[in-house]
């Protein structure tokens, strides 16, 4: 025990030399098992230098924590030392040069913890960049297996096989990333939670570079199947054209306020239901809804699998739409931007506009509200913009177009936003959504503003969540204000235009057709 002769300041510092001493130890055995796991997590492949930098490491490591041992060792001799009556032999010496003393080795010791921190983050980052490595190379050949497939004559297994192959490694790469091998059983949740972590870590590790071939390929293959199986466009059935449909109708869980005659919106129902306003049909990708005498819905669709074949909106317009700086490089947005200005010819200047998108939908109306022409327009005609509600969007990383306003904004933009209420719903369990493009998150792991998480308390697979933003249980726990939509449906001036060819039967409506009998939902 230390006498009570002891200063204050020295209990205090081998008190601080034990635990830093310690501390080297820890940190010792962590940089080692960092590298070793590395090193056996990848012995199916060429890793370089990377297993003698764990020996390297590791001999740093028991050097530092002999090192400690030794500092241990002093402070102890300076406690012994306080014991005895400290009388030596020159006066006013000894003193002055044992502090002196002291503060060195701190510093030393305090220097020895840093070098072993540096040690345990460089081995982290070597973790790091060696998943990413292992990813990329993986995609790398997975797109080479699908460009074989598609310049095959024929498709069989001699040409799928490879294409097999590549996906099984790309799943015991999420399984040893999310240490799922660990599992003693497979439920249905972890098959879940194995998918949600293919969308993770392909996304963030895979570069766009990459990404954007392995979309056009996947689409290739698409457009390959289709010609021989799904020729014919998933296509609106003609009995179900919604030129005549009912307001209540189009908007799913839509309730009559009394005290207004006009309908109030759950925040589903432009999601929900054959009629709604963003459409999961061939050559509807674009809507104008008009539900007020001068008040309009615009709606935009996102990826369309079931007409990736025919459609412009498949999954490289997807990855561009995330990544792409030019907006003139995405085959989506064109088709977009026209088929918008084709509805404001027919809209009266300074009437009220809401915008809502799903998926690419929601990043096709940051790209779209974002861009000076449109901008200008709408300002110069005296639009305003009521509302802008997307569902689960792909938020572009362009920083002048990754939100409202982005994060360079125009000089018109606070303009355009004064008085716009702005929501991205946005389910956790939707990765597409968390992870393509710029994401929902921002740099602390905190929504970004505006940013609404909508759920159903359970998991779900990234797929199945992505799709499913019509459910109402997933907006239940939110305050009751965005439960709701913020505008409301007056039933006696509402229409639906589904394509700008359609204009002209405003002036000159169809008959009203007889009720569908038996139809099937068509594929897709």
């Amino acid at each position: 025990m230390i006498s009570s002769a002891c200063p204050p300041s020295m209990l205090f510092f081998v008190h601080t030399l034990t635990t830093q001493a310690d501390e080297l130890g820890t940190q010792s055995r962590r940089v080692g098992d960092a590298v070793a796991h590395a090193a056996a997590r990848c012995q199916e492949y060429s890793l370089g230098s990377i297993p003698s930098m764990s020996s390297r490491i590791m001999a740093l490591s028991r050097r530092n924590a002999e090192l400690a041992n030794q500092v241990r060792g002093v402070a102890t001799t300076f406690s012994m030392v306080d014991r005895q009556s400290l009388t030596l032999g020159t006066v006013g010496t000894s003193a002055p040069s044992l502090w002196q003393r002291v503060g060195t080795l701190q510093q030393a010791t305090q220097e020895l913890v840093e070098d072993v921190q540096r040690g345990a983050r460089i081995a982290d980052e070597s973790m790091a960049n060696l998943d990413r490595w292992a990813w990329n190379m993986m995609a790398t050949s997975l797109l080479e297996s699908l460009r074989e497939l598609n310049a095959s004559e024929e498709i069989d297994w001699d040409v799928i096989n490879p294409v097999l192959f590549d996906l099984a490694i790309m799943l015991g790469l999420i399984m040893v990333g999310d240490h799922e091998w660990q599992m003693p059983s497979m439920t249905w949740d972890k098959m879940k939670l194995i998918h949600q972590a293919f969308w993770n870590m392909a996304f963030n590790k895979v570069d766009p570079a990459i990404l954007l071939p392995l979309a056009e390929e996947i689409e290739r293959l698409n457009i390959r199947m289709r010609g021989t199986l799904f020729d014919n466009p998933h296509t609106r059935h003609q009995s179900w054209r919604d030129f005549h449909v009912w307001a209540v109708d189009a908007f799913v869980g839509s309730q009559v306020n009394y005290a207004t005659g006009d309908l109030d919106l759950p925040a589903w129902s432009l999601m929900a239901g054959e009629h709604s306003a963003i459409s999961p049909y061939y050559n509807e990708q674009v809507t104008w809804q008009k539900i007020q005498p001068h008040e309009h819905i615009i709606a935009i669709c996102g990826l369309d699998p079931g007409n990736m074949h025919v459609a412009p909106n498949g999954m490289a317009s997807v990855m561009r739409t995330a990544h792409d700086l030019d907006p003139s490089l995405n085959a989506y947005y064109p088709l977009v931007k026209q088929r918008f200005l084709a509805y404001l010819d027919h809209i009266p200047p300074g009437d009220t506009l809401n915008f809502t998108g799903h998926s690419m939908g929601g990043g096709m109306t940051m790209m779209l509200l974002n861009d000076p022409e449109i901008q200008q327009r709408i300002l110069a005609d005296g639009y305003e913009i009521r509302s802008i509600t997307t569902y689960g969007a792909v938020r572009p990383e362009d920083p002048q177009r990754d939100g409202f306003p982005p994060s360079q904004p125009s000089a018109e933009i606070a303009a355009l936003l004064a008085n716009t209420d702005v929501r991205f719903y946005v389910d956790p369990d939707d990765r597409l959504a968390m992870n393509v493009g710029a994401g929902h998150l921002d740099a602390n792991g905190l929504p970004l503003p505006n940013v609404y998480f909508v759920e159903n308390n359970k998991i779900d697979d990234p797929i199945q969540a992505h799709t499913s933003y019509d459910d109402p249980k997933k907006y239940r726990a939110l305050p009751p204000e965005l439960q709701q939509l913020p505008f409301t449906v007056n039933a006696t001036s509402f229409h639906s235009i589904r394509n700008p060819d359609d204009v002209g039967l405003l002036d000159n409506p169809p008959p009203i057709p007889d009720e569908p009998q038996d139809i099937t939902l068509p594929f897709g």
